[in-house]
């Protein structure tokens, strides 16, 4: 008993693993998501995730959504031969997809819009009636910016 009082704690990765093996399939599953991205590429790996094993050997992967779970199954065979280990089949259904981790999100480049003389002066009419000078200044900021843009900017 004193024995195993003091042994190092095993890495929780390797105990699931261990664990998922030993109890059959889901092994399988694990190894298959370690390799998704690499062999379906990043855009499906986004939208398609592996799921589990069934007993049979078949990989059941969550899609996003029905569209994806449509369009990947017309690639299963391809996509089946490619995977290490090759599972029996693989069926698409829709689940949950983990969302990316690890990874900064891609930034939309925004235009910064600055105001012109004319938005400027206009504004400032608008927001003259405004008694607090932070919230007339806020206002005066926020209307010169929506009068600077463009007249083919705006909606009509």
């Amino acid at each position: 008993m004193s024995r195993n009082r003091h042994r190092m704690p095993e890495r929780l990765a390797t105990s699931l693993e261990s664990e998922l093996n030993r109890l059959g399939g889901e092994g399988a599953a694990l190894e298959a998501t370690r390799v998704w991205e690499a062999t379906v590429g990043p855009d499906v790996a986004r939208n398609a995730w592996p799921a589990r094993i069934k007993r049979d050997g078949t990989l059941v992967v969550h899609a996003r959504t029905s569209v994806w779970a449509f369009e990947l199954t017309q690639m299963a065979e391809d996509i089946r031969v490619r995977l290490e280990p090759q599972p029996s089949a693989i069926r698409f259904v829709v689940g949950r997809v983990p969302e990316p981790t690890g990874r900064p999100p891609e930034e939309v480049p925004t235009a910064v819009l600055q105001p012109d003389s004319e938005g400027l002066e206009m504004a400032r009419s608008l927001a003259a009636d405004v008694g607090s000078p932070e919230l007339r200044e806020a206002l005066q900021r926020a209307a010169s910016l929506g009068l600077s843009k463009r007249s083919s900017d705006r909606p009509l």
